[in-house]
């Protein structure tokens, strides 16, 4: 089982200024949403007894379906490091160019990937391997998660922004500080979101046989 992770938001911009009527356009096509996801290297650390796992357990107040015998946790962070104009060239058959679109480039990234073993488990060596690769699936449903809220990110950010931008349209038609505001509340609020997607990532990692994997074992 993952224990809830910390999430951070960074954001990075420049900020854009765009009159629309300056491009023979009503307004802007649709904002282009550019994803990347930037995944850490995971340490497996034995710093922890299996009591000292129980008490961090009993603390958070969560019971998980198998013995507690560690961890998997990570930082999540979105980063938005450009956000930009982009204007189409004109075709080379001589028909108008498309209309300018705002481009919002992010990365997503995972860092601070750490696996805990309890370190009792070294005296049970076929325990601690169970238990090792146990957590290294939960560390890859932690990925899975990330593709999937990237994925509904992308789906959910662009008509955010669209709206907002349509709202302001009939006020001076510019992009400024007060997207730029925007983008950066929607971020911060898209990420919280992010934990329900872990936690459904990791359900499918206990099943009855993981479960099983899990119980005593002989060294053969």
């Amino acid at each position: 089982m993952s224990l809830a992770s910390a999430n951070t938001f960074f954001l990075a911009a420049a900020l854009v200024s765009l009159p629309a009527s300056a491009f023979g356009c009503e307004g802007l096509a649709p904002t282009v949403l550019v994803l990347s996801i930037d995944e850490k290297p995971i340490t497996t650390q034995q710093d922890l007894s299996l009591a000292t796992l129980r008490a961090l357990y009993a603390r958070v107040g969560h019971h998980p379906v198998h013995p507690v015998l560690g961890f998997y946790v990570q930082t999540t962070a979105v980063m938005s490091s450009q956000t930009r104009i982009v204007t189409p060239e004109a075709p080379s058959t001589g028909r108008q160019a498309s209309c300018p679109y705002l481009e919002i480039s992010s990365e997503l990234v995972a860092k601070d990937r750490r696996i805990e073993i309890a370190s009792d488990l070294s005296q049970t060596p076929c325990l601690l391997r169970a238990a090792t690769a146990h957590y290294e699936h939960h560390a890859a449903a932690a990925s899975r998660a990330l593709r999937r809220y990237a994925i509904d990110l992308s789906t959910k950010l662009g008509p955010e922004v669209d709206r907002f931008i349509g709202d302001r349209a009939d006020q001076d038609r510019t992009i400024d500080d007060k997207l730029q505001s925007f983008v950066d509340d929607l971020l911060t609020q898209s990420l919280s979101s992010f934990p329900a997607f872990l936690v459904t990532a990791q359900k499918e990692v206990d099943t009855p046989e993981e479960v099983r994997n899990l119980g005593p074992c002989q060294e053969t």
